[in-house]
């Protein structure tokens, strides 16, 4: 197993973030540290020698060196894996601010100021030396992790992994939207799986909020994700009355907290199990991939439903006690159940889908990171793309496979042979028809296969053709007006927050005497609308 050096190349300096150069500080001098009778310096091993520690602090290292080993080809590239962090960052906050508007031409850019854009490189480069620290540290002492790894442990790892990747990716069963899958991965499934296959315990978000126009998929992806990372999965019942809302919540967290404990001790009691002890590899992946996560995702959509006065069966009460309870729950709900933890601890993330995102309350979906949130937008050219070729491959395709088995005067379609992008003429979004979402180019193409088999002298290009350039199956113009005001109202919530942030962040650098006469304007702008909201 190779462990890469960093780039020697590599040259941060603080100045890069920060206004005041004279402020940064010499790197302190190396000491000498003492080793054990190993070679392994005695600072970064507190436990003693490799044989006694106990099993799961063991399973504990191995996954930390995992995790470091994957990311050792980015550590190496030094000041550009640091750059694409920031860029990613930046990126993230214009997405969050840009006011959507496809159908009108009207798209408004967020804008990221430069005061932002220098907290962003200050975490963002504390973040860089944080990770380069610790995989220095591994990759200095390599021979020890070795030293502690059952070569098993990893390919039975790596093999979970695969089988899960097999048969419930997202990239199965979603198309287009990489980005955003590959948020998720990160953010959700990579660290459930390696907490059920290698006993670590990794920190999960509560929940994460997919907001979006009607048909894009936020359902679908809410359980693809479930599904890769192989947990317990519950989904509200569609159109629950919100009276009802706080007992189903408690009801899905009790049984949550037993599932958690059941599940728990039997994946930490399988090297006891004599099928998995005696297994091969892929043996042991399969007993692993069966058992499931300990974990528990509950999806809920629709979630504004149960905040909003005006449903069926609700009033303001009923929608004040669900935010509270819900308020309540994301301060501990996916920590591990155990006797030192709150009573809300279920080992519980929770998925939130809606079409209104600002009817979810901002302590919600907002607070300090307790949701996350990611936008499912409108698919861009190349997610309209991805998703015609997947539908062609596993939807169109078989059947008409089925058809021509049936006697069928038909062809299956080359889907890397199709010239997309002639047909992205037929799929932009107009004032008068509306827009595509991917459910709609589904339909589109699914309809274009039955037509086609109906009347094989009508290619199926021209019957795609015909049906993606029709107004039939886009989302109404009257939908996408109410999506894009709730675009620009959830920009404008953004920005009171980034304002606030904005605030907080000046103020500091005030203090330090780091800020410039334009700065100093701003923050006595900001600093009087603050004080006001306080009174």
């Amino acid at each position: 197993m190779k462990i890469y050096s960093i780039n020697t190349g590599f040259n941060l300096k603080k100045s890069s973030y920060v206004s005041n150069p004279k402020a940064e500080t010499k790197a302190p001098t190396e000491k000498t540290q003492s080793t054990n009778l190993r070679g392994i310096p005695r600072a970064y091993i507190s436990f003693g020698e490799n044989n006694q520690i106990t099993d799961k602090k063991r399973r504990a290292e191995i996954a930390k060196y995992l995790e470091y080993r994957d990311k050792a080809k980015d550590i190496e590239r030094g000041d550009a894996y640091y750059h694409e962090l920031v860029d990613k960052e930046i990126n993230k906050l214009i997405e969050d601010r840009t006011h959507i508007g496809w159908f009108t031409g009207n798209t408004k850019i967020g804008k990221v100021k430069e005061v932002e854009r220098r907290r962003i490189n200050k975490e963002q480069y504390e973040k860089y030396l944080k990770e380069k620290e610790e995989y220095e540290k591994i990759k200095k002492n390599e021979d020890y992790y070795k030293g502690l790894i059952n070569t098993e442990d990893i390919d039975v790892y790596e093999k979970v992994k695969q089988k899960l990747s097999e048969s419930d990716s997202l990239d199965k069963k979603i198309a287009g939207y990489k980005n955003l899958k590959d948020t998720v991965k990160k953010l959700i499934i990579d660290p459930i799986q390696r907490e059920s296959t290698l006993g670590t315990h990794e920190k999960l978000p509560p929940a994460l909020l997919l907001y979006g126009p009607i048909g894009c998929g936020k359902s679908k992806l809410a359980k693809a994700i479930a599904d890769e990372a192989n947990c317990k999965v519950v989904v509200f019942p569609a159109n629950l009355n919100p009276r009802k809302f706080v007992s189903e919540i408690q009801n899905t967290i009790d049984e949550a907290k037993d599932y958690y404990s059941e599940q728990k001790d039997i994946i930490d009691n399988r090297f006891n199990n004599t099928q998995y002890k005696n297994g091969n590899i892929e043996q042991k992946a399969d007993y692993l991939v069966s058992l499931k996560s300990p974990r528990t995702i509950v999806i809920i959509d629709e979630v504004d439903q149960y905040f909003n006065p005006n449903t069926k069966g609700s009033s303001e009460d009923i929608a004040d006690i669900n935010k509270t309870l819900l308020k309540g729950l994301l301060d501990n709900c996916s920590e591990k159940p155990g006797a030192n933890i709150s009573s809300d601890a279920a080992g519980v993330t929770f998925i939130f889908t809606t079409n209104y995102p600002t009817m979810v309350d901002s302590e919600i979906s907002l607070r300090n990171g307790k949701c996350k949130r990611s936008p499912v937008s409108l698919p861009d050219d190349n997610d309209i793309k991805d998703i015609m070729k997947f539908y062609i491959i596993n939807s169109a395709n078989p059947t008409i496979e089925k058809a021509k088995a049936n006697g069928k005067n038909v062809n299956t379609i080359n889907a890397d042979q199709i010239p997309y992008n002639s047909y992205l003429k037929f799929v932009q979004p107009t004032k008068e028809t509306g827009a595509f979402s991917g459910a709609g180019i589904e339909s589109a193409i699914k309809q274009a296969a039955a037509n086609y088999i109906d009347d094989p002298d009508m290619y199926m290009n021209i019957q795609m053709a015909k049906l993606l350039s029709s107004g039939v199956y886009r989302i109404p113009t009257e939908k996408l007006e109410e999506y894009k005001k709730e675009m620009e109202s959830m920009g404008k919530l953004l920005k009171d927050i980034d304002e606030k942030e904005e605030y907080e962040l000046l103020k500091d650098l005030d203090e330090l005497d780091m800020t410039t006469e334009r700065q100093k304007e701003r923050l006595s702008l900001l600093k009087g609308a603050y004080e006001v909201q306080a009174k």
